[in-house]
């Protein structure tokens, strides 16, 4: 749920909720309270009238013509359908809207590929943690191959960095994931993978959602945009499906022992 638009939408509601009262009562009072000045009177009548038909007109947008406009349009544009069939319920450029703590509490399965993740990773250090805790889970991790010097050339030309760094990140990622999952007394079916693919998206997959990011061109930080796909959709089933694709693919793909 997007929180912002949910107190927004609320807001409304009870802003048009308010003049219809204010209206309702000032239309009532107007007319029972004596007033000697018929104009006065009629100016206080017909400013409580135009309160209470804001209120209404507010509220009857709100409650009713917004919500059918809306679903009209998207209908006509096939916007609603689309999103539908492909499993999208949400794209942002705030990572932090991801609901990151309750996909890792309801699942029970986790496949990652991304280039190194280090701010990722640092941010969900914890969760990662408490996951590695959970009996009978399974992790796959997908890092580019640290010995594939051409892969580690593009890499560092993207990212701006040497090649060195890039190897140093991509095993301190390796190192990180190895601190966690292999030592969790085998609660965790726990796998890492080195593949000589270019990551050009990062994916992070859970028992029913899939989150996709993508990676700038431009040598430059800051937001990109995300999709949040849930499993029913044949966007997760893309996902999926690559993701398996690179594991099975032997010839680009092996496991770190």
């Amino acid at each position: 749920m997007n929180i912002n638009k949910y107190i927004t939408n609320l807001t409304t509601t009870l802003l048009a909720i308010i003049l219809l009262v204010m209206g309702v009562l000032g239309l009532y009072i107007s007319s029972v309270i004596a007033v000697e000045n018929l104009q006065l009177k009629t100016m206080i009548k017909d400013i409580f009238s135009l309160i209470f038909a804001t209120g209404f007109l507010a509220l009857l947008w709100e409650v009713i013509i917004r919500r059918r406009f809306l679903d009209e349009i998207l209908g006509i544009i096939g916007v609603q359908q689309s999103f539908t069939k492909s499993g999208i319920s949400l794209v942002t450029f705030d990572f932090h809207e991801i609901q990151w703590k309750n996909l890792f509490d309801i699942s029970n399965t986790l496949d990652i590929y991304f280039a190194y993740g280090s701010t990722w990773r640092g941010q969900h250090s914890e969760n990662l943690r408490r996951f590695a805790l959970k009996k009978n889970s399974s992790v796959r991790i997908i890092l580019p191959d640290v010995d594939d010097d051409l892969l580690m050339e593009n890499l560092a030309a993207r990212f701006n960095y040497t090649k060195e760094k890039i190897k140093e990140k991509i095993t301190s990622a390796i190192q990180d994931f190895r601190s966690i999952f292999s030592n969790n007394n085998l609660n965790t079916n726990f796998k890492i993978y080195l593949c000589k693919r270019d990551p050009t998206y990062s994916m992070y997959l859970f028992d029913t959602t899939a989150v996709i990011s993508m990676y700038k061109l431009k040598m430059e930080r800051g937001s990109v945009p995300t999709f949040i796909a849930k499993n029913k959709g044949e966007f997760f089933t893309f996902v999926k499906d690559e993701f398996n694709h690179l594991i099975d693919n032997i010839e680009i793909t092996r496991e770190l022992n």
